[in-house]
């Protein structure tokens, strides 16, 4: 694993002819400028996989994936307890949309196209699919085996083990991240009011949906 030195147009190019997967590998990293919370910031974002998620217009495998290495704010699911809608209606969903605006690379933006995602959704005990150009991972993504009927991508090559899932802030601590998958983990009664989430030693948890959690957000590249 290794920083890519190439700019956004040359990796566009290097996805134009085909020569990003034996230029990069998953774990690389690239850095990103982008306006977050109305401050401009550099995050760095993570090869998470190659031809994995699934254009929404084309329906075409994306080139590549790419997800934060860390997280890149602290925000909640929902200003609500509820996960009323699921990931479709958070607002989380809209605060990630609003990421995809606020990205500084003009060749970067470009290059990023919408995607097919999956998410549990917990009123119709079901996965609804949503057109997102940037979003959080789901619980099926970053964990893999089964979890309710979600599909799509999984990135357990980057996410192979629980340390490799351990996400910190800007003072270097460990802290959990949100998942937008909704949860039926619970012995209870209350299982509308939780999301899925990462906790700080990268095991999968479940958090209530107006909770402050980490955000580690995504996004796919094509040309």
């Amino acid at each position: 694993m290794a920083h890519i030195p190439h700019t956004w147009a040359q990796i566009g190019e290097h996805i134009a002819d085909g020569s990003y997967r034996s230029r990069y590998i998953v774990g690389d990293t690239k850095l990103l400028d982008i306006k977050i919370d109305g401050k401009r910031t550099t995050i760095e974002m993570q090869i998470a996989a190659f031809d994995e998620d699934t254009l929404f217009d084309t329906g075409v495998k994306a080139p590549i994936t790419w997800i934060s290495k860390d997280f890149i704010a602290v925000y909640e699911m929902n200003p609500t307890l509820s996960n009323k809608g699921g990931w479709m209606l958070s607002n989380m969903r809209k605060y990630c949309m609003a990421l995809y605006n606020n990205i500084l690379d003009e060749d970067a933006q470009e290059l990023i196209k919408p995607v097919r995602k999956t998410s549990y959704h917990y009123e119709t005990n079901s996965s609804h699919t949503t057109k997102d150009y940037c979003w959080i991972p789901s619980m099926f993504e970053v964990f893999g085996g089964e979890y309710v009927d979600e599909t799509g991508p999984k990135y357990t090559s980057l996410f192979r083990h629980d340390k490799a899932r351990r996400k910190w802030d800007d003072a270097g601590h460990p802290k959990w991240w949100w998942l937008r998958s909704a949860s039926v983990d619970y012995e209870g009664d209350d299982y509308n009011i939780y999301f899925c989430c990462v906790n700080m030693y990268g095991e999968s948890r479940h958090s209530c949906a107006d909770s402050s959690g980490g955000v580690v957000f995504g996004f796919c590249t094509s040309i």
